[in-house]
């Protein structure tokens, strides 16, 4: 009788660590996938680290520059929401005031558009 419940702890514990190796498992999939496209994509101008003057583009390009991604104060202010309508944005402002610089907190015209290049999952990678 008592090898029933040591048995079924067994299974349990074993469940619940399979499940958190495949849960680990996706979340690094997803981490991997979302560093393959930021070097593919993003790299060019934020700088494979993220710095800014990092860039191969940066010095060629208008202001305003990349933001620093690795500015955690002013990075910290920032919703998961604002950075994925940054990067799926429309191409062009069809907001009050068009597509001037500055008219948006994060968006601006000198960052394209990856609505048309990357699905919503590899943007949320």
């Amino acid at each position: 009788m008592k090898a029933a419940p040591l048995y079924v702890s067994g299974v349990v514990s074993a469940l619940i660590g399979i499940g958190a190796l495949v849960a680990g498992g996706c979340a690094n999939d997803q981490q991997a996938k979302g560093h393959e496209l930021y070097n593919h994509y993003c790299a060019h101008c934020h700088g494979e680290s993220g710095r800014q003057n990092e860039g191969y583009n940066w010095s060629s390009m208008p202001d305003p520059k990349p933001k620093d991604l690795t500015n955690k104060a002013e990075m910290s202010t920032l919703k998961d929401k604002d950075i994925f309508e940054t990067i799926y944005r429309d191409m062009k402002d069809t907001g009050e005031g068009g597509d001037e610089i500055g008219d948006d907190e994060f968006g601006v015209p000198t960052m394209p558009t990856f609505k048309y290049t990357l699905s919503e999952d590899e943007i949320w990678a």
